[in-house]
């Protein structure tokens, strides 16, 4: 059975249109009766795991966001927009870094590609938040809450952090 897996193998790379990758895997450890289900995990893993784009691909600036989403693009043969939930990660990530001068950065970079979504808006009222800036958290959580769902799962933690920012800003200094 291996000789034949060999041979096909040889003839795939050998026969390929030069811009197809071909990803091949070998589980000399694993059952045969798991080889399908290995294969399959390692399908998704290479197929889904570059859409969540790591921090080491961020060079402390958004436009490394969109290189990274353009490549993937080109690899993948099909327009990738950068993901609203990545790039927020990404953001959180800088603020328990805390750099939040760059996370605000890359916040306002995700409400420039999702306008239209309050998670987008929330992370940067969360930004302004952690730096300190009271009032443009709160004027960035009231953004978030016009452009919310009322069925959106975090409709209520939104009106709550609202709440709480309005609280904050009107005690007295």
């Amino acid at each position: 059975m291996r000789e034949v897996y060999d041979d096909f193998h040889s003839f795939l790379q050998n026969n390929k249109p030069s811009d197809l990758k071909l990803v091949t895997d070998v589980f000399p450890n694993v059952a045969h009766a798991l080889t399908t289900p290995a294969g399959l995990f390692n399908a998704y893993h290479s197929l889904f795991l570059p859409m969540q784009m790591p921090m080491s691909a961020y060079i402390g600036n958004p436009t490394s966001i969109d290189l990274y989403y353009k490549r993937l693009s080109s690899q993948w043969g099909i327009v990738t927009i950068p993901p609203e939930a990545n790039v927020r990660q990404i953001g959180y990530n800088l603020i328990n870094q805390q750099k939040f001068e760059s996370a605000i950065e890359v916040f306002k970079h995700n409400i420039k590609l999702h306008p239209d979504s309050a998670d987008a808006q929330y992370g940067l009222a969360y930004g302004y938040e952690m730096n300190g800036n009271l009032q443009a958290a709160l004027k960035q959580a009231n953004i978030a809450l016009e452009v919310v769902d009322k069925e959106h799962p975090y409709f209520s933690f939104f009106v709550n952090a609202q709440a709480r920012l309005r609280s904050e800003v009107a005690k007295p200094k």
